[in-house]
């Protein structure tokens, strides 16, 4: 029963194999279905006795039992009831007569007319009811079986007819006249039948009478129509109902109404009267006259075609000047029953302009246009919703749209002014478009019509149609969810049934509003929300709300609180970001699972009617033209927010889908559209699928088109506008490079916005222009849009706006203001909806007030370096490649040569290079506070990353990440900068990590390190912080500082937090500000006097700049089995070629102890061990051998397999194994081959020793002592070279080395920064003599036993490391 349903399909086999079908499959439609099939339909006693007859023969009990189940199904379908009851009861009436009681049989037949008769509610089913029965009389009239009884009984039934519904027997005259004679043959009562008749036939003929004006109609085209008035009026006018109903009253038999004329007959005799009219314009208004007439809508068709015919013969018959005064003429009259008759109208509208639309007649065509347009556009009305819950809008909206588009569709050029017309209507009147309406056909046709040359107003107006969709009906997963949100509540919640039963039966757009309503009144139970929106009964169900709806409102209010939402942020943001609010919903949580899935048939339905995809990768997948590749490169691009890349492909989608719709080769559609007969229970009258390729590729544009709009938004709001920058620029460059290829897949093209951007990116990449002139070539890019807007959107559209109706505009504006006024809000929603055009706009718009903005806040040099400013080239990681970014001049030498070993894949510990760019920039970093913050966003961004991998957190106490942050010019200045390690250490930081395991000293070791570090940043001395160092080994006698404990450590770390506020200093504990600060410490120090001293020194230009550094820290302090050191590849005191490792570390210390000179060291080598003056008992090579060989492995590689020359190669290792070396930086060794040294001519017992340590540079040197700046100014012009006595060579010493000529220092090895920097300028020296003790205070030192004072003459010689008192002759050694 349930299965009988009409189903129309047309397969095309060439489609389905370009697009991969859907299965219609729905659960809930299973479900509907299921509930709507009544398992046994129950048949009354009449109707089962009438089944048994024929029990005996199959086929007529199959469709009599067919045709009573649905007379007795609780949805009947009355109008199947008839069509099955002429199938058997009409079609078997042979048998019903031969049955013996055949009587009894025809008495339920007649009962079962009146029935249906009784129960139908449509009168066009009543209509065809009354004619079946009139059919059944005739043909019992023509048995001679059929019991007088019987014939009795259908007369007295027809009269009963008669007496519900006279009206509907008009129409039927001529065939009740037929019945009635042949029943009057064998009924006894033929003075009943002549009066029934005769009131049928008066009613028919008043009618006629009533509603014909053949007179009026001759009057007013006197002067056209060639027969007389007299004749029109006996053939049917006055005068022939007059003499019809004369005939009426003399008919004394039924014999005699044969020569009255019937209805139908009448109507006839008007359409035969056509031939009479000779001329072609009285025809053609002859028809429309026919037209107009109601009784004659049963032969509009047949009018139609003869107004379609004679419309034919137009450009035959008549001359272009009276061609168009009869078009003048025909929409005259058209205009005229407009109101009463629009659906005519609109039929002939489309006939007249499919005979008329040509060409070659171009002069009329547009007149034709013209008068259509005049005529006027029917707009959808009030959209209301009937009791039985159906939506009601007026039926000849959607046809106007038809006809129009169907005229269009003819020739798009020809019709420009018309397309223009119907966007102007559907823009001001809005739209109603229904599933059931399969608009979808249409807009095929349309589409596979020549819509090229005016593509970009053929998305204009298919932008504003809802029907980009292949599921008619609520298909899918609308069916199944929105059947699940009203069976939760066992369809009792009266408002979810109504909303199921509308997106089942009556699916629309405006259920979009209807969605969000709902939400907005379980937010808070305001029903003023649907207002307008609901039939009355389900109006006054949310007038009082029950408990369930009052848990749903809490459960939503608590829902809006916990997420920091709403309901229209909820539903204006993308399914994207809303999905994951609902990941942990679980379907036992009622009302939750109900907010959910109304939320979720929400976003379908924007999806399905407005476009907006909830996942578009998803719905790309339903398509052959794009593989799984590409879909995967799509939602990855969108996954890691990569604009550029996924709007680039998506555009590139949206080309190849322009060709499938610009193809000239039309394509076919492929259908699948089931009828259902039963409107109930929410099952839809119509469902299944339309697919066609055009139609689909155009949707699918329009769903990229909103995705790619709003991905340029955000790219677009991911700048900051408040100043341009040259990365800016290059950003803006990259938009407008967007731009250009979205506007050229929309059709919009523009030689001059293509020119100005190519000036642009000349100028971005070749020569410096002024801000002046980017300000000339954004405002030309401005005119270019403007221009562009002025040709594709108002001149295509004005003429037609300064003739549209202007509705609901106030009277008190003049017709010409109300005019522009509605001009106005039609430009800005055509803009508002059209693909980039309005977001190009703004984006310059926004650009030149920024410009101009600046051009106010700048001086002309600030703006200069503003603009070529650029913070993409500030940061670079030491882990990624950068390519032409990865050079020595942006990263300095230090992360230079780094990110080279990362590449190589030495243990580097991981960071970032804040790059010389910085320095470059820094004063307009400073000042500028948006610039600022736009750097501290990235130093962020970059923070985090490094947090990414290494699974730290900088600042957490839990797990904090530290950092060293170095400077990195690229011409080497080792010690002459300030570096910082430890940044991220704070009192909460410390205090936590000092109670891991094992860290309880590193971590104040530390903390007082950073403290140090911080406070001489600022100026404070170093002496200070060691005066600290030395009271503390004093009052806990130790010698050592990894002898004290970790609480005398914390207590250390306390006592230099005092000296800093002694200065009125502290160490920073926000550690973000912390980390921006030791940066801007390390950019300073580029200009210290140290600093500049040394740059003069070595004659290194001001102009470089410093990098900064940024890692993650090695803990060398760790343990006594972690240290750090230096080590170069070549020894000069080595005759072996090739590498040998040497070089100092020490143990339980950082990185700079050893470079800076602080410790005292120990000897990389075992062969440096031995030939040490000093007793050490430890070497790297013999104590750390896993250490040492992988050193050796790293050196081996960078020279015999890379080519690299000697290196020095700085490290740390937090414990003995391999695993946990780690290369802090490596740059080229310094090796300098002396052509001459000096040495002592005397013999060696003549020397007087005082002490050792290991020599530095080659030679020896008689000198003078001086222990301080003071020393070195009294001494400097006696002549004779200085010697600089120290206890270690700090970086702060460096500019009292650049004033000697020799160095010795009691700790420090020859890889300190002052040594490396004494080989350099070329200075003789010693480090690391344990006998020396430097007592600064007293102003002088003593080696071994011997006290010396400044001017003191002693002697070094660098080969040896021996240090002598007294002077000696020296003589010179040629290499």
């Amino acid at each position: 029963m349930e299965s009988i349903c009409r189903l129309r399909r047309s397969a095309r086999i060439n489609y389905r194999s370009r697009i991969s079908l859907d299965k219609i499959e729905s659960q809930a439609l299973a479900s509907n279905l299921a509930q709507t099939q009544v398992k046994q339909i129950v048949l009354s006693p009449d109707s089962l006795w009438l089944l048994e007859r024929s029990a005996s023969y199959f086929g007529i009990q199959q469709r009599t039992k067919l045709f009573l189940e649905e007379l007795h199904h609780p949805y009947a379908n009355l109008d199947s009831a008839l069509e099955l009851m002429r199938q058997s009861i009409m079609g078997d009436l042979w048998f019903y007569l031969q049955l013996e009681e055949s009587e009894h049989a025809l008495e339920l037949i007649l009962g079962i007319f009146g029935n249906i008769f009784a129960r139908a509610e449509e009168n066009r089913v009543r209509q065809r009811c009354l004619n079946e029965y009139l059919d059944f009389i005739a043909a019992l009239a023509d048995q001679e079986k059929v019991p007088q009884t019987i014939l009795d009984q259908s007369f007295d039934l027809l009269e009963d007819l008669h007496g519900q519904a006279p009206e509907l027997f008009i129409a039927a005259s001529g065939q009740c006249f037929k019945t009635l004679l042949k029943l009057s043959e064998r009924l006894g009562r033929q003075d009943e039948a002549v009066a029934l008749l005769r009131g049928i036939y008066e009613a028919s003929i008043k009618l006629w009478r009533a509603k014909a004006a053949i007179a009026a109609w001759h009057d007013k085209y006197d002067d056209l129509v060639t027969l007389d008035k007299a004749r029109l009026e006996q053939a049917v006018g006055g005068k022939f109902f007059t003499g019809c109903l004369k005939q009426l009253q003399a008919a004394q038999t039924l014999q005699d109404f044969a020569a009255i004329p019937s209805y139908s007959d009448i109507a006839t005799r008007h359409r035969d009267l056509l031939a009479s009219f000779t001329g072609l314009p009285e025809k053609i208004h002859y028809l429309f006259y026919l037209l107009s007439l109601p009784p004659m809508n049963a032969l509009s068709d047949h009018l139609l075609w003869d107004l379609n015919r004679l419309l034919a013969d137009l450009h035959e018959s008549l001359s272009v000047k009276e061609l168009n005064l009869l078009i003048d003429s025909i929409f005259d009259n058209l205009a005229e029953f407009r109101d009463q008759h629009s659906s005519i109208v609109l039929d002939c509208v489309l006939t007249i302009g499919k005979a008329v639309l040509d060409p070659a007649e171009p002069e009329l065509a547009r007149r034709c246009l013209s008068k259509i347009i005049d005529l006027g556009f029917i707009p959808p009305g009030e959209i209301k919703i009937n009791q039985d819950w159906q939506i009601v809008a007026n039926k000849n909206h959607i046809k106007n749209i038809r006809a129009w588009l169907e005229l269009i569709s003819l020739d798009p050029i020809l019709c420009k002014d018309l397309l223009a017309a119907l966007i102007i209507n559907l823009t001001q009147g809005g739209i109603f478009i229904s599933d059931t309406d399969l608009f979808q056909k249409d807009v095929s046709q349309f589409l596979n019509s020549n819509v090229k040359p005016l593509y970009v107003q053929t998305k204009h107006l298919l932008r504003l149609f809802p029907v980009f969709y292949h599921e008619i009906g609520a298909e899918g997963e609308i069916r199944d969810l929105s059947t699940e949100i009203d069976e939760m509540s066992s369809r009792k919640d009266r408002l979810i049934h109504f909303v199921r039963k509308q997106v089942h039966t009556e699916s629309n757009n405006t259920h979009i509003n209807l969605l969000r309503q709902i939400l907005n009144y379980w937010t808070d139970l305001d029903p003023g929300h649907l207002q307008g929106l609901l039939p009355d009964d389900v109006a006054l169900f949310i007038q009082s709300p029950d408990e369930r709806t009052k848990a749903q409102q809490k459960t939503v209010r608590k829902f809006f609180k916990d997420n920091a939402t709403g309901a229209d942020d909820l539903l204006g943001q993308s399914w994207q970001v809303v999905a994951p609010l609902f990941r942990q919903v679980k379907k036992e949580d009622f009302s939750l699972r109900r907010l959910e899935l109304l939320v979720r048939i929400y976003y379908m339905l924007l999806d399905k009617y407005q476009l907006d995809p909830y996942d578009i990768a998803k719905f790309l997948g339903r398509f052959n033209w794009f593989d799984e590749k590409e879909q995967l490169r799509l939602r990855q691009s969108l996954a890691r927010k990569d604009f550029d890349s996924g709007i680039r492909q998506m555009l590139d989608y949206i080309g190849r889908l322009n060709q499938v719709i610009l193809d000239p080769n039309p394509t076919q559609a492929w259908e699948n559209i089931y009828y259902k007969r039963h409107i109930a229970a929410g099952i839809p009258s119509m469902y299944g699928q339309y697919r066609e390729p055009k139609l689909e590729a155009m949707g699918m544009i329009f769903r990229l088109e909103n995705l790619v709009e709003r991905l340029v938004e955000q790219n677009i709001r991911q700048l900051n506008l408040d100043y341009i920058t040259a990365k800016t620029l290059k950003r803006i460059i990259r938009i407008l490079e967007l731009f250009e290829l979205g506007l050229a897949r929309e059709g919009l093209t523009s030689e001059a916005f293509s020119s100005a951007l190519e000036m642009l990116k000349s100028g971005q990449r070749i020569v410096n222009l002024s801000l002046d002139q980017y300000l000339d070539l954004f405002k030309q890019i401005k005119d270019s849009i403007t221009e562009l807007i002025n040709e594709y959107f108002y001149r295509f559209y004005e003429q037609e706006l300064e003739h549209a109706p202007v509705k609901g505009v106030a009277g008190k504006y003049k017709r010409q203001t109300a005019q522009q006024m509605f001009a106005e809000e039609f430009f800005r929603k055509l803009l508002a909806t059209s693909f980039l055009v309005q977001p190009m706009d703004n984006f310059i718009a926004q650009i030149l007030v920024s410009l101009a903005a600046m051009k106010q806040v700048f001086g002309s040099a600030e703006l200069s370096r503003v603009m070529s400013y650029d913070p993409d080239l500030m940061f670079i990681p030491l882990q990624t490649s950068f390519g032409r970014l990865d050079n020595q001049v942006l990263l300095g030498s230090k992360a230079f040569f780094l990110k080279k070993m990362r590449q190589y894949e030495f243990p580097i510990p991981p960071g970032f290079v804040i790059t010389t760019e910085l320095h470059r920039f820094s004063q307009i970093v400073r000042s500028h506070p948006g610039i600022e913050r736009e750097m501290d966003e990235l130093l962020r961004f970059n923070i985090a990353r490094l947090e990414g991998q290494t699974g730290l957190r900088y600042g957490d106490p839990e797990s904090p990440l530290l950092f060293s942050v170095r400077s990195g010019a690229p011409m080497s200045l080792p010690g002459a900068m300030t570096t910082f390690l430890n940044i991220g250490l704070n009192d909460e930081v410390t205090l936590k990590l000092s109670a891991r395991p094992n860290y309880g000293w590193t971590a104040w070791d530390c903390y007082r390190r950073l403290i140090q570090s911080w406070g001489m940043a600022y100026g404070i001395d170093r002496d200070e912080f060691d005066a600290v160092m030395i009271a503390f080994k004093r009052r806990h006698k130790v010698k050592l500082k990894t002898q004290f404990t970790p609480l005398q450590m914390r207590q250390m770390s306390e006592a230099y937090k005092k000296v800093l506020a002694r200065h009125k200093l502290k160490l920073e504990q926000d550690v973000f500000l912390q980390v921006k600060q030791a940066i801007l410490h390390v950019l300073d120090s580029w200009n210290t006097d140290r600093a500049r001293l040394y740059r003069q020194k070595l004659q290194i230009a001001d102009d470089w700049g410093t990098a900064v550094t940024i890692q993650k820290m090695v803990l060398g302090n760790i343990s006594l089995d972690s240290g750090t050191g230096v080590l170069f590849t070549h020894a000069p005191w080595s005759k072996a070629p090739g590498i040998t490792l040497n070089g100092d570390f020490t143990l339980c210390s950082q990185g700079e102890d050893v470079v800076a000179g602080l410790v005292h060291t120990l000897p990389i080598s075992e062969q440096e061990r031995k030939q040490s003056k000093q007793r050490l008992e430890l070497s790297l090579e013999k104590d750390f051998p896993q250490i040492y060989t992988r050193l050796l492995s790293l050196a081996r590689q960078l020279l015999d397999e890379r080519d690299y020359p000697h290196q020095e190669m700085e490290f740390t290792f937090e414990g003995p194994s391999r695993e946990q070396l780690f290369i802090l930086q490596t740059r080229n060794q310094v090796i300098t081959k002396a052509r001459a040294y000096t040495v002592f001519n005397v013999p060696k017992r003549d020397l007087k020793p005082l002490g050792n340590g290991i020599g530095i540079g080659k030679g020896v040197i008689n000198g003078l002592i001086a222990i301080s700046r003071a020393n070195i100014d009294a001494l400097k012009n006696r002549g004779q070279p200085l010697i600089l006595v120290r206890p270690d060579t700090v970086p702060e010493d460096m500019e009292l080395l650049f004033d000697c000529q020799g160095l010795l220092t009691s700790r420090g090895g020859v890889t300190s920064h002052a040594a490396v920097t004494a080989i350099r300028l070329g200075l003789v020296g010693i480090v690391n003599c344990r006998q020396l003790k430097v007592f600064e205070d007293e102003n002088h030192c003593r080696i071994g036993e011997t006290l010396l004072q400044p001017g003191d003459e002693i002697a070094i010689d660098a080969s040896s490391g021996a240090i002598f008192l007294g002077h000696y002759p020296v003589e010179t050694i040629r290499s």
